[in-house]
């Protein structure tokens, strides 16, 4: 389950996740992102915060579809994703590998990353994983 809106005054994508998304729910969420493009083609860049604190690890077909519909976007400036369990981080590092993605503690700390630059205390995604 998730909920995702955008706030186009900020080129703000903004992702919720609290469960798994798989089959129906996977190409919803594919086509609710592929609307947030829509509506940010006007602006020159948009950055992403994503909060996934209360969801599990995402099936692999899921990972797969959003690792296919990531290859298609237009390049995101900044990306913010506030993370929970363990295992659920390291999938994510393993989808997000784009040196402008940064894994957060706080909401504050993820929206100072993609608004104001501000680096947070965790590490670049890239350097995590390796």
């Amino acid at each position: 389950m998730f909920q995702m809106t955008v706030d186009t005054d900020r080129a703000l994508v903004d992702v919720l996740v609290r469960g798994l998304i798989a089959g129906d729910e996977a190409a919803r969420y594919v086509a609710e992102l592929n609307q947030a493009m829509v509506a940010l083609q006007s602006a020159s860049s948009y950055v992403m915060f994503f909060h996934v604190v209360d969801a599990p690890i995402q099936p692999q077909e899921t990972v797969a579809m959003m690792a296919s519909q990531k290859a298609t976007m237009r390049k995101a400036r900044a990306i913010a994703i506030l993370t929970g369990s363990s295992p659920v981080r390291m999938q994510i590092r393993r989808l997000f590998t784009q040196p402008y993605v940064r894994l957060v503690e706080s909401r504050d700390e993820g929206l100072a990353w993609i608004f104001d630059g501000i680096d947070p205390s965790l590490d670049a995604v890239t350097s995590m994983a390796g």
